[in-house]
């Protein structure tokens, strides 16, 4: 008998041809794939695409009932696998920032706004910012023959045509030189010294919201905006907020500086942004709870949302399943849903299937299935075995003595 976890994965890789239990309660960033739910996959993926080809800044909305896919959503949109797929459609020179966060709960009020702008700046990274800044002055130097000096002054012209903090400009156009400590913690908003300030050019550090902002939006038109003949850097900032339905456990004055930030983002950076933001809702809530939570300013910015429906078909559960199953196995099967039989998974599917499913409903059983599969020494799992083990496969919770007993 195989013993614990890693005995768990041999049986799973011997008896099962899979290298692991794909039905995961929550994304993992380690395993980035996308199981069907077509409609909703275009959706956001048309939504990128257009952000990647228009200019405009938009604000996205991502709505449904908890467990419909949005926190994978965002884990898969965010990451390098995605990114790939971009680039075999527009060329491999395409390359954008992909920022993913949960919304920040302060322990501090009032402090919302900080934890954001670290979370987008972190992202960015002070290196890829010189990486813009030097391209440029690189541009200069060798399109009009000019020295150092001079280069650098018209970065500093250039760069205070982007920012009403014209001094903003000085702290960027040091960045040819290399990123030192006085300007890295300008950057992430560190306490600087009094000395450091001045040798920055600076008059204070970034201390308001609206600071934040006009930095980000300096950064943001470095990264994304054309310079004469030399083509932008970045073709978007794309920014992902999950869990803004915890808006309601803010305190109030978090709450108003929320969606200040997300108001005044679209307005100080109307350029090249897109953010898209998840809401989760219960039974019984709507659309209208998300516009109560955002307030009328930030909706009014709204572009689009984004509905993850429940699954309502057959096809479309068999779909899902097939798809995680085929993304983990390593070996040949006649049956594509091995160890399950197909009657084994429309029999599990039905039960669930009355008033639509969600992904984390079909993860949650799928899982255990497999789980107890393994604890029973199963080398099939077929309808008889789902049956028998019904209780345990589609409680709410289950202990691994009773799967044993």
């Amino acid at each position: 008998m195989y013993h614990g976890k890693l005995g768990m994965k041999d049986y799973f890789r011997e008896k099962y041809l899979i290298r692991d239990n794909p039905f995961s309660i929550a994304p993992s960033p380690r395993e980035i794939f996308w199981a069907d739910r077509k409609k909703v996959f275009e959706e956001i993926k048309n939504a990128i695409e257009t952000s990647i080809s228009t200019s405009p800044s938009r604000i996205i909305v991502n709505w449904g009932l908890w467990g419909g896919g949005k926190t994978h959503a965002m884990v898969y949109f965010t990451s390098d696998v995605f990114k790939e797929e971009i680039r075999k459609i527009y060329g491999p020179e395409i390359d954008f920032i992909q920022v993913g966060l949960r919304l920040p709960r302060p322990t501090e009020t009032g402090k919302i706004a900080d934890l954001l702008y670290y979370e987008i700046i972190n992202a960015i990274t002070p290196e890829v910012i010189r990486q813009a800044v030097t391209r440029i002055n690189k541009y200069i130097q060798e399109k009009e023959n000019v020295d150092a000096f001079k280069a650098a002054e018209k970065l500093r012209a250039y760069f205070s045509t982007l920012t009403k903090r014209r001094e903003y400009a000085n702290v960027l156009t040091r960045l040819i030189q290399g990123i030192r400590p006085s300007e890295r913690k300008f950057i992430y908003r560190e306490k600087l010294s009094p000395k450091e300030i001045r040798d920055l050019g600076l008059t204070r550090e970034i201390e308001s919201i609206s600071d934040m902002l006009d930095f980000l939006g300096l950064v943001t038109d470095v990264l994304t905006q054309p310079f004469e003949d030399l083509p932008e850097m970045m073709s978007e900032l794309f920014i992902w907020i999950d869990e803004n339905e915890a808006i309601r456990d803010l305190s109030a004055r978090d709450v108003f500086i929320y969606r200040s930030f997300l108001r005044d983002l679209i307005d100080y950076i109307p350029r090249e942004v897109t953010v898209f933001l998840n809401f989760s809702l219960s039974v019984g809530e709507d659309y209208s709870t998300i516009e109560a939570q955002l307030g009328d300013a930030v909706i009014s910015r709204v572009d689009r949302d984004i509905y993850f429906d429940v699954m309502k078909t057959l096809g479309e559960c068999l779909e899902y399943v097939r798809g995680l199953m085929e993304h983990v196995r390593i070996g040949k099967v006649d049956d594509p849903y091995h160890p399950f039989t197909e009657d084994a998974v429309k029999y599990m599917i039905s039960q669930q299937i009355e008033k639509g499913t969600l992904p984390r409903d079909l993860n949650r059983i799928f899982g255990r299935a497999l789980e107890i599969g393994y604890l029973k020494g199963a080398k099939r799992i077929d309808e008889k075995f789902i049956i028998d083990n019904r209780e345990l496969i589609f409680s709410k919770t289950y202990l691994s003595q009773s799967v044993k007993s």
